[in-house]
């Protein structure tokens, strides 16, 4: 049995799967903005409130919902022996690398 993190590594070129994708997923830029927003001074957060209103009235057409049943059959996720605990391994991995490269910049 291999791990989830080996099984993902083995096959990010299978799948053109690219950890920096993951760094600047949508989470992490949440993230950074609620970090900005928190830094900014009382008077400021006035404006970023309108701004927000502004931004979230304009009409936004709803998605449509996909499927995903079955996204994930045949890819070798089957081959790991206890997921769960690879998954929470690789996420604590992954915020780690995270935090370290913050303290970087």
């Amino acid at each position: 049995m291999i791990t989830a993190l080996e099984f993902l590594k083995s096959s990010a070129n299978n799948f053109d799967f690219h950890w920096e994708f993951i760094m600047q997923s949508t989470a992490i830029k949440k993230m950074e903005l609620k970090q900005k927003i928190a830094q900014l001074p009382e008077k400021k957060l006035a404006e970023v409130e309108s701004f927000l209103k502004r931004l979230l009235s304009k009409e936004i057409e709803p998605k449509k919902p996909i499927n995903l049943k079955g996204i994930w059959e045949n890819k070798g996720f089957e081959n790991i022996s206890d997921l769960d605990s690879e998954l929470k391994s690789i996420r604590r991995e992954l915020e780690e690398s995270i935090l370290k490269k913050r303290t970087e910049v």
